[in-house]
């Protein structure tokens, strides 16, 4: 039946932060690796750490694995520069300098307001130096790493200039030397703050880098004219003069004794200089893409760490005989926003994401160094080849893209679409590279939806022309099309398959959406939504596919009654993305409106709705439950969100379509994120709890239900083999007397003597009498008060409290004696317990030990007249207990014969 469009009326939504998300907490983000702020290396004896910036924070590697140490502390504003100056990690942001030690702050120092912004930051021996945007340099000394430094001196340069870069001299006390925007330099001595002596050499051409060659008294000056000089201050001469292409951002020389000097520019290519041949030994084109505003070579090392804004650390190693460097070693990320995100396998180990970098990167959640960019084979080589960059050479932007691991380990089982492509290409989990099929459309239009069934043998790919073809992904051959007939000319927008290759599900910009018989390819099944499906997913648990459509609803569709069940409505624009949660209870969308909702699908209610600030272009429910991961638009990183239903109760409370909260994105730091643990421990209840509202839980659902008892299994079985864990644990030998007495008792010789007192031996056998009257008071425990009390349900759960030991004693302490009241009364209550059909194991045990303790008495021939109400009661007990068994058993055989018929 063709679905008709409902009315509804578009209303402007405002913002109101009235409280914190309901179900999603900010945890940390992903994906980061460095932005345009030069690194800093730092030397602890043989190790070398790096320390790159990512935004208000840095995080530090160490060179020989570049395994991620520790993140500092999230800042207010984005980090300009870094400096490592002993045990510490100075930064600058905005106009405080910090110093960070193992990423936690030590101490700050604020500038004064008309100081401006720090631009740079050096530091050595016991000087800090800082220059703002003002054109002040500020000077401070630090004596002791347990005081705050004090302020030196703040002076501002003679030349009528920007600072663009400092160095301090090798073995030049308290100097360093300004390079000018001017082409000027000039020595400054920071004891006495004054100017050494002025350089004039390069009038005109600005100074963009300084570098400290191995030689006493010579630097590297870049220029921004691509000019390189090797320049000795104490004479202030030329020594070598060599060029580069673009402007040159950085600088540094080989250590280990083999003369080379390398640089960078802002076209991302790395030039070496051999300085005993002066001549450009080689250069490595596309190293970055982009700028490289550092590199440097580590000390007395054949090993080049360079960074830049494309989100990559990369270290090179010089091993070849033409000494070209190759990369050894790098952490990378998407350096353009990831547009496509999702989950990999059952686990939240690794998402799979895709950006408009033509990258497809496997992310891991928990090891940083695990995280890899999935291979597109040898561009790098046919890029130098071909004289292009290796991004010219990689396949087109990811529109659509579907995984399976179910046969990850023996072909390929990633399958992506590409933008203008007219083929879908298949991926190896297992190699991390690109694999070795390609799916054509048949009627050779570009590819916009695949799909991968759940066994991971068949692949699913949809043309523009609303054409599906499936492929065999062992293989890479066609083995049937859907929709010949029903060609509708628009394109298929998404592709998805049930749990067993029934029914194939496509959707269309028609407004359609089709189910096509998997083995036989008849159309079972149409349903017209009314306007252009832009998307859909399939929840294969409850069999529910949520399709996203260009009115800006949400339709549900059950596949077994092929109908809608829900309409979702209040975007107010297009919808970005949509994910089911884990047990398909809720519905995550994002949209254009810059809004994150979250849908209760049972009662169709809007649950929670928030806004960050910047758009969601995709979203990812964890396959646990344990996160929610989400991309930006303007965010490079990937956003981890904590699902705190997972450890506490979560209001499903209906709101108002412009009941928004606004929240803050995921930092790296994880500042102020909540993780599972925390979320775990935190025993805090939501604000928005409904107090109205008791819930409590029931001691049992229904009388026709047999019930369990919460405790241990061992506390019962203990129980039933006491007598057996008692021989166990006898001594296996009597106790020995000890071969002399202790010394306070008299000796043989003492005796025959007679010194023993009378008195002594009267004390003696007044203490060893028997005191036959305290031998004869009656105990009475709370067992047995509560025994007689008749309350089976008081006395019941006090018995579960009971350790096994102490509840064998209590059984075996019944008065065993006519007219054997507590056998009666004890049997009486296990009879109507289990009557009550409730804690059905721990009747069985108590039973058990209580015929084994007193077997004797009950199968004893004496006083049977005595007996006959003990008699009585195990009777009664003996036909509750087989009327129970039976029960039970017609219900076992009932469900096998179902489940029998079931799988004929």
């Amino acid at each position: 039946m063709p679905f008709t469009e409902k009315k509804r009326k578009t209303q402007d939504i405002n913002v109101k932060p009235l409280r914190k998300s309901r179900i999603f907490a900010p945890f940390r983000s992903i994906g980061y690796v460095s932005n345009h702020i030069p690194f800093d290396i730092e030397v602890r004896g043989t190790h070398f750490l790096v320390s790159t910036c990512v935004g208000n924070s840095f995080q530090t590697y160490d060179c020989e694995r570049l395994n991620l140490l520790f993140v500092g502390k999230q800042l207010e504003r984005e980090i300009s520069c870094l400096k490592s100056y002993k045990d510490f990690m100075l930064a600058g942001s905005g106009s405080k300098l910090f110093a960070y030690k193992r990423g936690k702050i030590v101490w700050e120092i604020d500038l004064e307001s008309s100081a401006g912004e720090i631009v740079q930051l050096d530091a050595f021996g016991e000087w800090i130096i800082a220059t703002s945007s003002t054109r002040h340099v500020h000077v401070w000394k630090h004596v002791s790493k347990y005081e705050l430094p004090e302020l030196h001196t703040v002076f501002q340069p003679t030349a009528n200039a920007d600072v663009t870069a400092m160095i301090h001299p090798s073995t030049y006390l308290n100097k360093v030397l300004f390079g000018f925007s001017d082409g000027s330099f000039q020595l400054w001595n920071m004891k006495t703050t004054k100017c050494v002596y002025k350089f004039n050499d390069l009038a005109g051409n600005a100074i963009t880098s300084l570098a400290q060659a191995p030689v006493v008294d010579v630097l590297a000056i870049g220029t921004a004219s691509g000019q390189i000089l090797l320049y000795n201050i104490r004479n202030a001469t030329i020594i070598m003069e060599f060029r580069q292409s673009g402007r040159v951002l950085s600088s540094s020389f080989r250590t280990d004794g083999v003369p080379v000097l390398a640089t960078s520019n802002h076209q991302g290519d790395i030039s070496f200089f051999d300085l005993s041949k002066r001549r450009v030994q080689n250069v490595v084109y596309g190293a970055h893409h982009g700028s490289i505003p550092k590199l440097q070579f580590l000390n007395g090392q054949p090993l080049l760490v360079t960074a830049g804004p494309d989100n990559s650390l990369k270290e090179w190693i010089f091993d070849s005989m033409d000494g070209a460097p190759r990369v050894l070693r790098l952490r990378n990320g998407h350096y353009e926003p990831p547009s496509y995100i999702q989950f990999y396998g059952q686990s939240v180990h690794f998402l799979l994401s895709a950006a408009t970098d033509n990258t497809l990167r496997a992310i891991s959640l928990f090891q940083d160094n695990q995280t890899v960019e999935l291979s597109q084979g040898s561009v790098t080589s046919k890029a130098k080849k071909l004289n292009v960059r290796p991004d010219e050479l990689k396949l087109p932007e990811i529109i659509s893209m579907s995984s399976s691991n179910t046969r990850e380990k023996y072909w390929d089982n990633i399958l992506t679409a590409h933008k203008n492509h007219n083929a879908a290409r298949t991926w190896s989990w297992k190699n991390k590279t690109l694999g070795q099929h390609v799916l054509p459309t048949t009627d050779g239009t570009p590819v916009r939806a695949v799909c991968v069934s759940c066994c991971g043998n068949f692949g699913m790919v949809g043309s523009s022309k609303g054409l599906v073809n499936v492929y065999n992904m062992q293989s890479g051959i066609l083995r049937k099309s859907f929709g010949h007939e029903q060609q509708s000319g628009k394109p298929v927008t998404s592709i998805m398959v049930d749990n067993v290759n029934r029914v194939l599900v496509a959707s269309s910009l028609d407004g359609n959406l089709r189910f096509w018989d998997f083995n036989k390819g008849s159309l079972i099944n149409t349903i017209d939504m009314g306007s252009s499906i832009t998307n859909a997913i399939y929840h294969h648990a409850s069999d529910l596919i949520a399709v996203i459509c260009d009115d800006f609803g949400i339709r549900i569709v059950d596949v077994q009654t092929k109908k809608i069940v829900r309409e979702l409505w209040g975007h107010s624009n297009r919808l970005t993305d949509v994910d089911f949660s884990n047990d398909g209870r809720w519905l995550v969308t994002a949209s254009l409106d810059g809004t994150i909702r979250t849908w209760d699908l049972p009662t169709g209610h809007l649950i929670d709705a928030i806004t960050t600030g910047s758009v969601c272009t995709g979203l990812s429910f964890g396959p646990t439950g344990d996160y929610l991961a989400t991309s930006h638009v303007d965010q490079i990183g990937i956003s981890l969100w904590t699902n705190l239903s997972m450890f506490k109760h979560v209001s499903t409370k209906s709101l108002r379509l412009d009941d928004i909260t606004e929240v803050s994105l995921p930092s790296i730091s994880g500042e102020k994120g909540t993780s599972l643990v925390q979320a775990a421990l935190n025993a805090e209840e939501d604000e928005e709890e409904d107090d109205d509202i008791l819930y409590t839980t029931a001691d049992q659902i229904d009388g026709q239900l047999q019930t369990l008892s919460k405790l241990p299994r061992t506390q019962w079985q203990t129980l039933v083999s006491m007598e057996l864990i008692k021989a166990r644990n006898a001594p296996k030998e009597a106790p020995k007397a000890p071969e002399k007495a202790p010394f306070f008792l008299p000796s043989l010789k003492e005796q025959s003597e007679g010194l023993v007192s009378k008195l002594d031996e009267t004390n003696n056998d007044e203490r060893n009498r028997p005191k036959l009257a305290s031998s004869m008071q009656t105990v009475t425990t709370r067992f047995s008060e509560l025994l007689h009390a008749a309350d089976d349900d008081v006395f019941f759960e006090y018995l579960k409290t009971l350790p096994p030991a102490k509840t064998d004693l209590e059984i075996r302490s019944l008065e065993a004696y006519p007219p054997y009241e507590e056998f009666i009364l004890f049997i009486n209550s296990m009879t109507s317990r289990l009557a009550s059909r409730r804690d059905f194991e721990l009747v069985q045990a108590y039973m058990a030990v209580f015929i084994k303790a007193h077997e004797d008495v009950l199968l004893s021939s004496d006083a049977l007249e005595e007996k006959e109400n003990v008699l009585n009661a195990l009777k009664t007990w003996d036909a509750v207990q087989k009327e129970e068994n039976n029960r039970l058993l017609d219900l076992v055989h009932y469900c096998s014969g179902v489940l029998s018929f079931m799988r004929t």
